[in-house]
C-alpha cells in the first residue's frame, strides 16, 4: 500500500510529538548530511562497506541474551582503553612492546580502542568472523610496520585480561566468571591464533622459490624476482 504514496510531498510539523517525548533529532544525523560519508566511505572502503551493510549478520535472541554485557563493555570502554594503554606503555614493558612505546600515544590510544570496539560487536552478534577478519588484516598491517607476532599478540592478550578484570568487577554484571572468560579471553584468543597464522604464512610467502626455465635459473618471491644464468649440465653433475 506505501507504493502509492512513494511520490507524495507530505509537510507535517512534527514540534507536538518533539514537546511529548522531550526529544529532538540530531541535525547531523540527517540523511542529506550522513549521505555523503556513507558514499565516501563506500568508495574508500568497499569491501569493508559492503560486508558491514549487506552481510552483517543479526541473531535477535544471541543480541537479547549478551545486551547486558556489550552494554558494561560499552560504558567500561574509556576505563578499559586506558588501563591497557596505561599497562602497554610502562616502563617495565619497555622491551616486551618496543614497538608499540616507539608509537605515539595518541596512536597506541587509537589502535586499543578499534581492538575492543571490534570485540564488542563480536560479542553481541556472535560472530567471531568479526574479530577474525580484523585480526588477519591487523597481522598484514603490523608485520609491514617491522611489529613482531609476539608483540601484537602480547598487546591483545594484555587488553583481554584488562577487560575481564573490569568485568568481573561490575557487581550488576549477572555473568560468571566462566561466560566472560568464554566469551572475552576466547574470542581474542582466536583473534591470537589468527594473527600467528598470518604471520607464519607470511613469512613462508616470503622464501624464494626456484625453478628452471631454458638455461636460466628463477628465483622468486613476494618480495623479489631475479634471473641468473646458469649451465644446466654443471647443475645435474
Amino acid at each position: 500500500w506505501m507504493v502509492d504514496y512513494v511520490d507524495t510531498r507530505m509537510v507535517i510539523d512534527p514540534t507536538r510529538t518533539f514537546e511529548m517525548l522531550k526529544y529532538t533529532p540530531n541535525p547531523r544525523y540527517h540523511i542529506l548530511r550522513r549521505l555523503p560519508f556513507l558514499i565516501a566511505n563506500m568508495k574508500r572502503i568497499p569491501h569493508e562497506w559492503h560486508y558491514i551493510n549487506q552481510h552483517f549478520p543479526y541473531d535477535p535472541i544471541r543480541e537479547k541474551k549478551n545486551l547486558a554485557l556489550y552494554r558494561s563493555m560499552w560504558k567500561l570502554k574509556e576505563s578499559v582503553v586506558d588501563e591497557a594503554v596505561r599497562l602497554l606503555m610502562q616502563p617495565e614493558n619497555r622491551e616486551r612492546f618496543k614497538t608499540y612505546h616507539a608509537l605515539k600515544p595518541s596512536i597506541l590510544r587509537q589502535r586499543v580502542n578499534l581492538i575492543y570496539s571490534f570485540l564488542e560487536k563480536d560479542i553481541l552478534v556472535g560472530d567471531h568472523s568479526i574479530v577474525l577478519d580484523y585480526a588477519h588484516l591487523l597481522a598484514l598491517d603490523r608485520r609491514q610496520e617491522g611489529f613482531e607476532a609476539d608483540e601484537v599478540c602480547g598487546a591483545i592478550q594484555t587488553t583481554a585480561e584488562v577487560v575481564v578484570r573490569q568485568l568481573l568487577a561490575q557487581s550488576e554484571l549477572k555473568y560468571t566468571e566462566q561466560q566472560i572468560q568464554d566469551e572475552v579471553m576466547l574470542t581474542l584468543q582466536m583473534a591470537i591464533d589468527e594473527i600467528i597464522d598470518t604471520f607464519e604464512n607470511q613469512e613462508n610467502s616470503d622464501l624464494p622459490h626456484f625453478t628452471e626455465t631454458g638455461d636460466t635459473l628463477v628465483v622468486k618471491s613476494d618480495l623479489w624476482f631475479i634471473s641468473k644464468p646458469v649451465d644446466i649440465a654443471d647443475q645435474s653433475g
